[in-house]
């Protein structure tokens, strides 16, 4: 900022201003704006690329392709249709998830202790507890939300963390708590 003497706004695309040194730019006459729901779209299309990329081992057929290699029958991959997603966080992009994951055919189930029992019925996501959705007959799980660490809030090991990893769009605050689900996912199965 000191570097921006003109500077008069700092706006950023999402949620919260945590990024952002907002007392500095307040003392510096400085406007700071969030534009909460500008990213959804864009990270629930990216969610989803992400899980088609996993899914279809797209990077594994490309990274083949290159060395001169082809063998189809190993990257066959797997279809969504009929698989269940697993949510953890329902707010804008989480229910935007959902609905991307409802238009490849997927049932959708998810945890989110601030979500109307309505908006659930909207969204043709069943609600259940973080432990009930870690359960149950689900073949693949994807998490999301910033807020995951208060759903379940648990220690988990470095194994179980890097499941967790793959099995999530990226986001800072996303990784703690995602075990409880990940212990559940069927992993032969898993997307």
């Amino acid at each position: 900022m000191a570097r921006a003497p003109h500077l008069r706004v700092v706006a950023r695309a999402g949620t919260g201003v945590d990024t952002i040194e907002v007392h500095a730019a307040t003392r510096r006459g400085i406007a700071v704006m969030n534009a909460p729901g500008a990213n959804t779209v864009s990270a629930g299309e990216h969610a989803m690329g992400l899980l088609l990329s996993l899914v279809r081992r797209i990077s594994d057929a490309a990274a083949a392709m290159r060395a001169g290699q082809w063998d189809r029958k190993k990257f066959e991959g797997t279809e969504l249709r009929g698989k269940t997603m697993g949510i953890v966080g329902l707010g804008r992009i989480g229910g935007h998830v959902a609905q991307l994951a409802r238009a490849f055919g997927m049932q959708v189930v998810g945890h989110d202790p601030y979500l109307l029992p309505e908006r659930a019925a909207e969204l043709h996501v069943r609600l259940l507890t973080i432990d009930a959705s870690s359960h149950g007959d689900s073949f693949g799980s994807f998490f999301h939300g910033p807020n995951v660490a208060a759903f379940a809030g648990r220690e988990h090991d470095a194994k179980r963390a890097r499941r967790a990893q793959r099995r999530r769009a990226p986001h800072r605050k996303a990784a703690d708590g995602l075990d409880q689900l990940v212990d559940g996912a069927q992993t032969e199965h898993a997307v």
